[in-house]
């Protein structure tokens, strides 16, 4: 599975909120694609899942009418420290993991040279 174009968009934004460090899609593209395919399936398809929720995270953690894409830097920070402390454990989970996706696209972390 390689990804779309617009969840390369999607995670190199979240990417570059999350962990404070400017994220390419090529790089994001990149690290989503050899995950996709390294992946089982319905982990795969779980992923996939939370990237094409991330439009809608200001509605549900910051109670903004306003897709991702719209948000300035700092919105989109403010976001992600929501969700990374939001009271329910399966939203705070979903931001954790969405976090350490992000710190392999930051961090050039190459799954090549590991295994």
């Amino acid at each position: 599975m390689s990804p779309f174009a617009y969840e390369t968009r999607l995670l190199a934004q979240a990417s570059s909120a999350l962990v404070d460090l400017p994220v390419g899609a090529d790089r994001a593209g990149q690290v989503l694609g050899d995950f996709l395919r390294r992946a089982p399936l319905l982990v795969a398809l779980g992923v996939r899942v939370l990237v094409w929720m991330t439009p809608f995270f200001p509605l549900l953690f910051a109670g903004r009418f306003r897709l991702f894409g719209g948000l300035s830097g700092e919105e989109r920070v403010e976001v992600w420290s929501r969700a990374l402390t939001h009271r329910r454990w399966v939203l705070r989970q979903l931001a954790m993991l969405y976090k350490t996706i992000a710190c392999l696209c930051a961090y050039d972390f190459d799954a090549a040279r590991v295994g």
